[in-house]
Parts: structure tokens; sequence; C-alpha cells
């Protein structure tokens, strides 16, 4: 037969599929190809070896037949199959398995004319040379490949540790899942100079990576007691018969390790190219970007410092760096477009009021909801903006001053107890207790009574504080800690809950004395807001709160509490530290007090009682408090850009699209350039005039942002503020005690500084003075 015909008469090659439907060798002494030609024509491809009556009568005595003559097929020295010498059938049998039945397929197999043509020839001398054995696998694969078949039964019959391996694999078609896998592995793990009757460690190696999975025998066995058989090849290479298929699992997850690689790669190469020609710091590498700048900041600051003031070093690091500028840290977090320019910052707030970033819902959200002020956009945000608008303007604040003043008035009596005991204290959190309460009385007409009392929502509000994300943290285990997801749907459902009964009761009462209520007592914020609800929904008569209604009101709730927990709270910390470090300040704050309401602190809470508007006439008092809000702003926005959108500075178009837009308050309000004197605390630069070189650049102080979507508490911030130093600056001396806050906790923190002050700001819900600001009070005495 001529060496590139196809074979035929391969009925023996499909039997290889099924070893239990074998035959034994016939008794009577016929030759396995009589056989072959008996049962099925030539070109018949049929899959039964054997007529179906045939093999159902003498199953098991053919297969116990099959056992004995293996036996005989290995110690018959003299046997011969059509002309094959016993020597060399001996040798191509004992390349199987002992006792693996196929041993008859091989058999049937060689006996084929056409195979013993292509294989041994015409001359044949005695035992297998490895050209035989070459052109055996090569015929074996052929015929494998014409019959398609070639995976069930590479499974059966050929050798894994063999250099002739490669021709079978070469031979498979193409579309055989097993090709490539065979091809690496003969290629590969082959060892050509194993020595006999010892354990491969390389084959054995390559077993215990995974990459292959024995059928025969099971993967344990193999490994303790497999070592190679006695007979091998001329060139030395033991052969051994196993079963194997590739881990479906290990490629699978090759394939996907590849191409999270190569989707990695190309979107670093994209996030660094189009960032290539803008402004960056320096430092900016084509690989890492700007994340070692970043460490260095990081490590030149005390732990925990806020992120706004790492852009006033680099700032100051790298002067020639201009006003607008990129970070770029992907992919540890979104790059970043900063602004610390003015007119810069109006395009991104005012002219095009970009959206908020995603990262703010996931930073706050935990904390206020989904439906909160801060977050929402659209239609959505400007109706409940519209609806809760009313209640915070500066009129109808004014008419809610004289319970502002009993709430700070409790404060102060708590601040006298401190000073008799000499006690520390954290004087953020006795100003987020005294926020909570004013706002649950001009928000709700309810007492909270949070700084008398371990109230159930401020405790629970308090600690959904702590559980905060921090914005871009790359520490998992904080970021995705299982016990904090427990934590924030325990303390919502508490705050929900308590703030539901109080809405209900709040409309209850609404309902009772609306009449009295108009006529000799302010409505609280939320009465204002639900009159704009209900006459703007068309639901006037409505005798019970509207579900819509409920649920933002809840959510707006949490978030005046968020507000006065980050801006008051914190802002009247400073105010306290930054007087005590000025003097000359804190001396014309008294004197305007003193001009203002008299010299009798004792009667200055029913001055302002009566005449609130009083405080629209303390001058240099809000001018200290614009200062205090300049050098520690508390908070500032963050916006996403989005495709097409461009903000455009000296003349050069700056892309937004996937980036955090970042308009700064904390470097734009220490720029040297926009501000004289930038580090010194001067509150006279808000009350000097147009022209003075104190005045303000238009837009460069943005402490509660402009636009549309400025601070909505702001006024009551300011409101706040002011009650808190006209009550508590001339009667009490309040001092940082960083140094007594150590020694009890038996630390040393005293090189944690920055710019030689202990109460820096660092990043909690926003920025808040380090420690709580731990303090001191003593009672001043007064002239």
């Amino acid at each position: 037969m001529a060496g590139g015909e196809p074979l035929k008469g391969t009925t023996e090659v499909i039997d290889l599929q099924d070893d239990s439907s074998e035959d034994g060798p016939p008794e009577d002494g016929t030759s396995e190809s009589e056989t072959s030609e008996n049962e099925a024509p030539e070109d018949d491809l049929s899959e039964e070896e054997a007529p179906e009556d045939e093999t159902s009568e003498n199953e098991n005595a053919e297969n116990e037949n099959a056992e004995n003559e293996d036996a005989e097929d290995r110690n018959a020295e003299d046997e011969t199959v059509e002309g094959i010498p016993g020597q060399r059938l001996q040798a191509i049998l004992n390349q199987t398995p002992a006792g693996y039945s196929s041993q008859h397929s091989l058999r049937r197999v060689l006996s084929l004319p056409e195979v013993q043509d292509r294989v041994f020839g015409n001359d044949s001398p005695g035992g297998l040379e490895r050209d035989d054995y070459s052109n055996l696998t090569a015929v074996i694969g052929h015929v494998l490949r014409e019959q398609g078949k070639g995976t069930q039964t590479l499974n059966k019959i050929f050798p894994v540790h063999c250099d002739e391996m490669r021709e079978v694999a070469r031979g498979l078609n193409s579309k055989c899942p097993f090709q490539k896998g065979l091809q690496r592995c003969v290629g590969y793990h082959a060892d050509r100079n194993h020595v006999p009757g010892q354990p491969n460690p390389q084959f054995q190696q390559y077993l215990q990576q995974g990459n292959v999975q024995l059928r025969y025998p099971g993967p344990q066995d193999f490994l303790k007691e497999w070592t190679p058989p006695s007979v091998h090849h001329a060139h030395g290479a033991p052969p051994h018969w196993i079963y194997f298929r590739l881990s479906s699992i290990g490629t699978a997850f090759a394939v996907l390790l590849a191409g999270l690689i190569a989707r990695f790669l190309v979107a670093l190469y994209i996030n660094r190219r189009r960032l290539r020609d803008f402004p960056k710091p320096p430092s900016w590498h084509p690989v890492f970007g700007n994340l070692p700048t970043m460490g260095k900041a990081v490590a030149a600051f005390p732990p925990r410092a806020h992120p706004h003031l790492f852009l006033h070093w680099l700032r100051q690091q790298h002067p020639e760096l201009p006003p607008v500028f990129y970070i770029d840290l992907w992919p540890v977090a979104s790059p970043m477009l900063v602004i610390i320019d003015p007119a810069a910052a109006a395009q991104v707030t005012i002219q095009a009021s970009f959206q908020k970033h995603p990262t703010l819902l996931e930073y706050v959200g935990p904390l206020v909801g989904d439906k909160n002020l801060v977050t929402l956009e659209g239609n959505e945000w400007k109706m409940w903006r519209g609806i809760f608008n009313p209640g915070f303007s500066p009129a109808h604040l004014m008419s809610l001053v004289g319970r502002m003043v009993s709430d700070t008035v409790l404060f102060t009596e708590i601040l006298t107890d401190y000073a008799a005991k000499n006690t520390l204290f954290e004087l953020e959190e006795a100003a987020t207790r005294l926020t909570v309460d004013i706002i649950g009385n001009v928000v709700l007409d309810m007492p909270l009574q949070a700084q008398t009392s371990q109230n159930e929502v401020v405790k629970a509000f308090r600690d959904q504080v702590k559980w905060m994300p921090i914005p871009n943290d790359i520490n998992l285990f904080r970021k995705y800690n299982p016990w904090k997801l427990v934590k924030h749907r325990v303390n919502t459902g508490i705050m929900n809950r308590y703030l539901d009964k109080l809405l209900e009761q709040r409309f209850a009462m609404r309902r009772q004395d609306e009449k009295a209520q108009s006529t000799k007592r302010a409505k609280p914020i939320i009465d204002l807001a639900l009159d704009t609800y209900l006459s703007e929904t068309r639901q006037d008569g409505a005798t019970t709160l509207p579900p819509l209604f409920k649920r933002s009101a809840i959510d707006q709730f949490k978030t005046f509490l968020f507000a006065g927990h980050d801006t008051t709270s914190s802002t009247a910390c400073y105010i306290v530290h930054l007087l005590n470090q000025n003097p000359e300040a804190l001396a014309k704050v008294c004197q305007e007090h003193d001009e203002m309401l008299g010299p009798d602190t004792g009667k200055a809470a029913r001055i302002i009682s009566d005449d609130p508007h009083i405080l629209n006439r303390l001058h240099y008092t809000m001018a200290v408090i614009k200062e205090v809000l300049r050098m520690r702003p508390p908070i500032s926005t963050i916006r996403t850009g989005k495709r097409g959108q461009f903000m455009e500075f000296d003349g050069k178009q700056y892309p937004t699209e996937g980036m955090l837009v970042w308009p700064a308050s904390y470097p734009m309000h220490h720029r040297p350039d926009l501000w004289l004197n930038a580090e010194e605390f001067i509150p006279e630069r808000f009350l000097a005039k147009e022209g003075d070189p104190l005045f303000p650049v238009k837009g460069a102080w943005r402490p509660f942002e402009y636009g549309p979507r400025n601070c909505i508490g702001q006024e009551l911030a300011y409101i706040e503020l002011k009650i808190f130093m006209v009550l508590t600056l001339r009667d009490f001396d309040i001092r940082a005690a960083y140094e007594e806050q150590d020694k009890m906790k038996g630390e040393d923190n005293s090189a944690h500084t920055l710019n030689g002050d202990r109460a820096y700001q660092v990043l909690i819900a926003t920025a808040k003075p380090v420690g709580g600001f731990p303090a001191k009070v003593t009672k001043r005495v007064r002239y």
C-alpha cells in the first residue's frame, strides 16, 4: 500500500474506543485480519467489532480468555501475527500496562496487511527498531486522523513519555482538542536521559503541577508506585502508557488570567497615553504614573492626614505646576483633574455644573441614604432642593434662633462641669452633640437630648461614621470587611425606625395645632418642606404622611446631621484653636461681643433670643469664622467628567472623561498669589474693601462651594457658630490637650504634627481635627 493512500479495512481501529466489546483472539488460530474481514466490509466504519448475538453469548467467556491470552502473549517468545516475529510483537505488546485488554486491539491493528506494509516493509530483522516504532506511531496517527476518532482513542493506546509521540501529535487533525496539549506535554516533558527502573522526577513534577489528570492508574497511586518498565527503546527513553486529559479548569484559568492581564495592559496604555502631554507632577512615570509621587506625599505627612493636604504639598514642592493639573493614580484610584484656580473651578461648579462623582455616593450613601441632596442629580435633585429651600432661608432661620440658643446654653453648662472637674474631653464630640440637638429642634421641633443622654439615633449615627469607607482605600480587608456591612445595616435600621417615628409624631402634632404653630411658634424646617411638597403634589388634604416624602425626609435629616457633623463641630474646634494661637484676634472678638451684647455674659443668651438679628451685626465675629474656614476648610466638592466635556484653562482644553474632577478648596485657600500672607490668620481680609491687597479674589474662598449645588445649610452653620462664639469665648478658655491624651492612652504621638501643629486635619467622613481635639477647659477671669 502506498504511503500516502488512505488506510482501509480499519474496523479494528474503531474497536479501540470500547475495550469492553473486544473479542479475544480466535481459538482456532484464524488471523485477526481474516476475522475482521469476515465481520465487516472493508469500508464499513461501524463501531461494532463483532455481531451482537455472538458478543452477548460469549461476553464473560471472552473477557476471561482475553486475560489468559494476555499472559500467554507476554510469555510466548515465538508467537507470530501474520509474519511478525514473536520478539518484535512481544516488544510492542510490552509497551502497554500489564493485563490491559487494549493489547488485543493493538494486535488487531498490527495484523492488518496495510499496517504491516507501512510499518515493517518487506524485510523485517528481529526486534523492534526505532524507525519501525516511528512508522508505527505515524500510521496509527494517520488512522486516527482519517477516522476522526482521535480524542477517545488517544486516551487508550498512546505512550506519553517517548519521542515518537510527537509524530502522533503532528498526525492528529488540527481540530482535535488534544493536539496542542499533547505537543506541549511531549515537547516539554520528555526526558531522554532518564535512568530506566527509576521514577521520573521531571514527569512526576509535571503531574503535581495539576496540568495532567491520570485516568489509569489513579494519580495518587501513580505518583507513589510508578516506575518505568524495563523494556525501553534503543535511545533509552522508557515509554509508559497512561491515560490523561488536560485540566479544563487550569486551561480556563490560564485563558482568563491572560485576558485580564491583556485588558489591564491595554487600559494602562490608554490611561497613561491620554495624560502624557498634560501638566502633571514632574515625577510622572509612563508605567506607574504618579503613584510614586503620592507615596512620597503620604510619607511626608503624619498618619491619616487628609488628602487635600497632599495637594498643597505638591504645589509647594513643585511651584512650576499650573493651578490646573492631573494626578495619574490609575489603577489604584481614578485619575484626578485638580483645580485650584477660581475661574477654572467656576466652569465646573457654575457654568457647566458637572455631576457629582459616583465615589461620593459610595462614600456617604451608607450614612445618609441614596435620596440625599448631596448626591441626587437632575430633576429629582431640583425638586427636593426646592422643597427644603424655604426652611433654610436666612429669614426663617432667624425665627428659630431661640431654640439654638437654648441648646447652646446647655452646652455651656456642660463646659462649666468639665472646668470644675478638670476633665479631659474631646471638643469635637461635645460640639457634635450640640449640633445634633440644634438640628433636631430646628428641623423636627423635637428635642433629641443628645447632650444629656445616649440617644439611640446619635449613637447609631456616630458608629456609622466610624465605619464609613475611605475614598480610594487600597486596604482590601478594611474596604471589604463583612462586619462593616452588618454594622451599616444595623445602624441604618436604628436611625430609619427612630426618624420614621419622629416624623409620624410631628405630622400628628402639625395637624392638631397648625393654627397655634403659625401664630405663636415658628415652624420647623420639616413643616415648611411638607407644606411645599403637599402644595406641589396637590395633596393639601392628606391625612397621612406621604411615603415618598417620608423616605426623602429621613435621608435629608441624616444629611443635615452629616453636614453639622462635618462643618459646624469641626469648625468650632478650629475657632477655639486658632484664636488661642492668635490672642490679638481673640481680644477683638471679645471686644465686639462686649460692645454689641454688653459686658455681662450672663445676659447674652436672652439678648440674642429677643433680637436674633443682632447676630448679623457681629462683623468681626463673622470675619473670624470665614478666616477659620479658609485655613481649615472641612469639605470640598468632587465632580465627574464625561465624554466630550472639557475644562479650558490658559488656552488649553483639558479632557474630563473618566476623571475625578476636584476643585480643591484647601490648596486654593492657601495660594500665596491669591491670598496675601496666605499662611497667616488675618480675619481682617474679609472686612477689607475692594482694592485693598487683603481683599479676597472673586471665587477664591469656597468652603461651601458656589453655584446651584452650594451647601443648603451654610446659613444655619453661620448662625450656630456665632451663637457658639458669643456664649463661650468670653467665659471659657478651651485649650488643646494632646499631651494629656497621649499619657492617658500610653502613647507618644508628639512627632505627629503638621507645621508644628498637633491639631492637623484627618479624614473621618470629612476633615476633622485628629484625635477629636482633646481639650481641657477653665473659666476665664473677667475684669
